[in-house]
């Protein structure tokens, strides 16, 4: 599962996007111009990034050059109605690995998509440049020192309990089943350990919520949700 940042003004692209995407089991990020591209690139580390050219403020050649200059590996894919060949290139020398030219065809979406992510993942791991860190809007956890960050605050965790928020990270916004997450941490499948699963995020829990309350924030925060699992929330939902 690949985690797609796409950023485009047009609320409508961004739904038929996510559901194409989301279908396939990826994740999709939206950002409606190019700073908060920017912003949730940060945040968030995306694995892949769909980018329109005619947005308002940043257009997309300009933050596609500021994501290569952060990211030389990360695959960055323009989807645009500008169909001059001057654009193509001019899009492909700011650093862009495709570009397709709205109206598409979904197949073809989906297989250029994929296509880009499976050659980041092969060049990353052929280079030693695997991704060792995830950040989610405050929250750093780096695989090599084993060492959590929360809004600047070090965490304590335990070996299980890194892994644990490290999957809620991976994952972050996606409902995750108690069985999952248990496969993932514990290395086996088991219907009978969902407390276990309830003990370590009550646990992980609790220490975040130490931080929060010294730091005056509330995100990202982990959530039950009834009767499946639990889900690690990135941000505050703004009412629409």
């Amino acid at each position: 599962m690949a985690r797609i940042l796409m950023a485009d003004d047009d609320p409508r692209m961004i739904d038929f996007v996510r559901l194409i995407v989301e279908l396939e089991g990826h994740h999709l990020i939206a950002a409606h111009n190019g700073q908060a591209a920017l912003d949730s690139f940060d945040a968030q580390k995306p694995d892949l990034v769909l980018l329109d050219i005619m947005m308002p403020g940043m257009c997309g050649m300009e933050v596609c050059s500021r994501l290569r200059e952060r990211d030389p590996l990360v695959p960055i894919l323009f989807l645009s109605a500008k169909q001059q060949v001057t654009d193509r290139i001019q899009g492909l020398h700011q650093g862009a690995d495709d570009y397709i030219i709205k109206p598409f065809n979904r197949q073809e979406l989906l297989a250029r998509v994929e296509s880009a992510w499976r050659r980041s993942q092969a060049i990353r791991k052929q280079t030693g440049l695997t991704t060792l860190e995830r950040q989610v809007n405050g929250l750093v956890l780096n695989a090599d020192s084993r060492q959590t960050l929360y809004h600047s605050v070090p965490l304590q965790l335990s070996r299980t309990e890194f892994d644990l928020l490290w999957i809620f990270c991976e994952y972050a916004d996606r409902v995750l089943q108690r069985e999952f997450l248990f496969e993932q941490v514990w290395g086996y499948a088991s219907d009978s350990q969902s407390r276990t699963v309830d003990n370590f995020t009550g646990r992980l829990r609790k220490k975040l919520q130490a931080v929060q309350k010294l730091k005056q924030v509330s995100h990202p925060t982990i959530e039950s949700v009834y009767g499946v699992g639990y889900r690690l929330v990135s941000a505050q939902q703004v009412p629409k």
